[in-house]
Formats: C-alpha cells, sequence, structure tokens
C-alpha cells in the first residue's frame, strides 16, 4: 500500500539578509514571475497531487497565512508554528512532525522558485530519500547543499568548490522521517541515509540570494 503524499513547505525564515539591505518585505511574499514566489511551491505540490500541504510559518507572517488562505480556498493547507531559533531546516520539519509522520513527503522551501516542476516527471526512484537538483554557476556554490559527486554526500554551503550539483527540492519516505526526530542537522542526516539524486531542474531562484547580489551589484 502507498503512503499517502503530503507537501511540506519550510516559511518560517527572518529574511536576515533582506534586512542588512533594508528590504523587510516578507520574503514569500516577493513577486517573482508575476506572483508571490511561494506560489511556485504551493502550484508544484498540488500539481504532484498531494494530499494536503504543511506550510512552517511564524509569528508575525500573518499576511503572508491570510493571502494563502485567500489565493488557494479549494487546497487543504495547515499552517504550523516554529518558535524559538530559526535558521536550522531541520526545526522546521520537527515542527511539522505530527502531520508528516507516517507519510511520504514532498519538501520545498517556501522563498524558491523552481522550473519545471521537479514532482511530476516519473524517474522511477524508488529511494527513501531522493534531492531533485540543479546546476548551480561556479562562483555560487556556496550558497548551498553541494552533493560531493565522487562519496556522494552532501556538503552544506561548502568554502571550497566540491561540484556545482545542488538540491533544490527533497522527496522522502516516512523511514526519513522517523531519522530527522533524532538529528540536530539536516545534512548530517540526508547523509546518514543512502539517498538518491536527480538533476532535474533548469531554473532555480532564491529569492533572497538574488535580491542580495542585485543591490550589491549597485552599490558598487
Amino acid at each position: 500500500m502507498e503512503n499517502e503524499k503530503v507537501g511540506l513547505i519550510a516559511a518560517a525564515g527572518m529574511a536576515e539578509r533582506l534586512s542588512t539591505i533594508g528590504n523587510n518585505t516578507i520574503k514569500e511574499m516577493i513577486e517573482y514571475k508575476d506572483n508571490p514566489i511561494i506560489c511556485n511551491c504551493i502550484d508544484s505540490l498540488v500539481k504532484a497531487q498531494v494530499a494536503s500541504i504543511i506550510i512552517v510559518v511564524r509569528l508575525g507572517k500573518e499576511i503572508l497565512i491570510k493571502f494563502i488562505k485567500k489565493r488557494y480556498p479549494n487546497t487543504k493547507i495547515k499552517f504550523v508554528y516554529q518558535s524559538g531559533k530559526i535558521g536550522n531546516l531541520i526545526d522546521a520539519i520537527k515542527v511539522a512532525y505530527n502531520e508528516i509522520k507516517h507519510k511520504e513527503v514532498f519538501f520545498r522551501l517556501g522563498d524558491t522558485y523552481i522550473t519545471p516542476n521537479p514532482f511530476v516527471s516519473p524517474t522511477g526512484d524508488t529511494s527513501a530519500l531522493t534531492l531533485y537538483c540543479f546546476t548551480c554557476k561556479y562562483d555560487s556554490f556556496s550558497n548551498y547543499g553541494v552533493i560531493d559527486l565522487d562519496k556522494n554526500i552532501l556538503i552544506d554551503k561548502p568554502k571550497e568548490y566540491v561540484s556545482n550539483t545542488c538540491w533544490g527540492a527533497l522527496t522522502w519516505k516516512p523511514e526519513f522521517t522517523e531519522i530527522l526526530k533524532f538529528e540536530e542537522d539536516l545534512t548530517e542526516a540526508i547523509n546518514k541515509l543512502k539517498f538518491n539524486y536527480t538533476v532535474n531542474i533548469n531554473s532555480f531562484v532564491d529569492i533572497g540570494n538574488e535580491l542580495t547580489k542585485a543591490y550589491l551589484s549597485q552599490v558598487k
């Protein structure tokens, strides 16, 4: 029997990079390609035919919640709140544990734009964990989780060049959710499980990175 599929979006970030350049907009509400960027995340999960979507937020993002409820009135979406120190992705996943346990999880970062939809092209993969990847520019590898292709391990924001194959989205089966319960770092947890990866993302935009780079290029 197949596991129920659910979408999970991490959208609790504090947008610290944008705050430093005077942009206090909620990251997920920043428009990209004529829509708030989080729409790309939600739309990709809807098209993947997940049964429901869980979005991890924090206090202060009520505008985001109101927008999503109005934009997607017929989509089963639940919001869970992350408190305390925010910034570690594994903590965002843990607060959603009760909603994702025993289910297959399709995971997106709420401030990213991805094309094509990585979840709708069958790969024939049966791994417990799959990383959907893109090829980043050579000078951008230190911003992402990068796969060491020789060792088949993931390195988060490497200081030196390892490869330019970076993950942009994830799917995993229930056994990985149970592993995450006892881990403190997502990258370390990934490396404890044999994962598969596929490079099926042509365009990946992290809105925080893009706006910060654009600002810095203007002030030089």
